[in-house]
């Protein structure tokens, strides 16, 4: 009987032993796995890499989506002149200079409801947020037009300047379209054509 207790606690210890080198062995290989995983950390909200994001150059954004955007616009005609439909492109051309979504200072003129003009620019300091990270001002339709074009001259310049000119001469354009269109005069005759005329109806 002695020796069958002795091997009882034998077997008893063994056994104890192997589980416990399991489950530091289970333990060792969850560590090397999580340390040796491929997939990178996420980062959240307040990651620095996350804070970096809306620093990334204007001039490597430019090459990244200069031959595809959702803006671009290519036309076959006229040697294959490029345009763009991005409302803070001043000209309409697609140009690294004018892309309202690549540089971090854009401006934007567009006509407004009843006659108005809305200037729109960028906020520098919400450059990752589109929906909120827009100034828009408007200028009322009764507003006489050489105070509208001074208004938006001044507005611009003191925020980007080079962009002053092609402001003005968009608002310009946008004030002729609203311009209510007369009828066209019937043309007057003149000469030989006024006096027939003048002889057929007596």
């Amino acid at each position: 009987m002695g020796n069958e207790a002795k091997g009882d606690d034998q077997a008893l210890e063994l056994v104890t032993f192997l589980g416990a080198k399991a489950r530091a062995s289970s333990a060792n290989h969850e560590t090397i796995s999580q340390t040796t995983s491929l997939e990178p950390p996420r980062p959240t909200p307040n990651h620095p890499h996350t804070a970096k994001m809306s620093n990334v150059s204007a001039d490597l954004i430019w090459e990244v989506a200069r031959l595809q955007n959702a803006f671009l616009v290519k036309r076959k005609e006229s040697g294959g002149i490029q345009f763009s439909r991005d409302p803070l492109n001043l000209t309409n051309v697609h140009s690294r200079k004018y892309a309202g979504f690549v540089n971090d200072k854009a401006v934007g003129v567009l006509a407004g409801e009843n006659g108005s003009i809305q200037v729109i620019s960028k906020k520098v300091s919400a450059g990752n947020k589109p929906a909120s990270g827009r100034t828009v001002s408007t200028i009322g339709a009764s507003k006489a037009n050489r105070k509208t074009y001074k208004s938006i001259a001044k507005q611009v310049a003191k925020y980007r300047g080079d962009l002053r000119q092609p402001a003005v001469a968009r608002a310009s354009a946008i004030r002729a379209s609203q311009r209510p269109v007369k009828p066209t005069p019937e043309p007057k005759l003149r000469g030989n054509a006024a006096k027939k005329a003048a002889e057929k109806s007596e």
